[in-house]
């Protein structure tokens, strides 16, 4: 299940670990998302800026259909709280420090 590229990463880092799928749900396992997500990202960035051509939109205009679903990446600040926000049936996230 999920993303073969972030399974590797879990499966290497729990075995580096000696740690059992279950430690995943602890605030070690918490810390180990947030540094695996970090790798992922790291580790694609070069891919993704090669993706970008000069001169060509950065960008794909789309029209906000009135159902929909989606996933997307989240910060999580220590000193800040989220909480979503309806506008004109977008949620945005609203980010308050």
């Amino acid at each position: 299940h999920g993303d073969p590229v972030m399974k590797n990463l879990v499966d290497s880092a729990l075995a580096q670990l000696k740690a059992p799928p279950s430690a995943l749900f602890s605030v070690m396992g918490r810390h180990l998302a947030r540094a695996l997500s970090a790798k992922f990202i790291a580790d694609s960035m070069e891919k993704w800026l090669l993706e970008l051509k000069p001169g060509e939109p950065t960008f794909v205009e789309y029209t906000i259909p009135e159902e929909g679903m989606g996933v997307g990446f989240d910060a999580q600040l220590s000193n800040l709280t989220q909480f979503p926000c309806p506008i004109d049936k977008v949620f945005l996230l609203m980010v308050v420090g």
